[in-house]
């Protein structure tokens, strides 16, 4: 069986995408060796449990999908 990554983090507060990503990438040891990354938010009442782990599949930057909408798109 293959060893996989993953982190689980509880952080104060509901965390937006952007912060939960800033807080996802501080957290993980070599965030290059990550690559993209699939977080997984779960709001409590005060609190959020944040799971990390490498994403699996092609993933798109959305700069290069504005890109492509802007210059492709209806």
């Amino acid at each position: 069986m293959d060893a996989k990554k993953c982190v689980a983090l509880y952080v104060p507060g509901r965390p937006d995408s952007r912060e939960a990503e800033r807080l996802a990438r501080s957290a993980v040891e070599d965030a290059a060796d990550w690559g993209a990354l699939e977080i997984e938010m779960f709001p409590g009442r005060e609190d959020t449990l944040l799971l990390i782990h490498p994403a699996e599949g092609v993933y798109i930057a959305r700069s290069a999908v504005r890109f492509l909408s802007e210059r492709f798109g209806d």
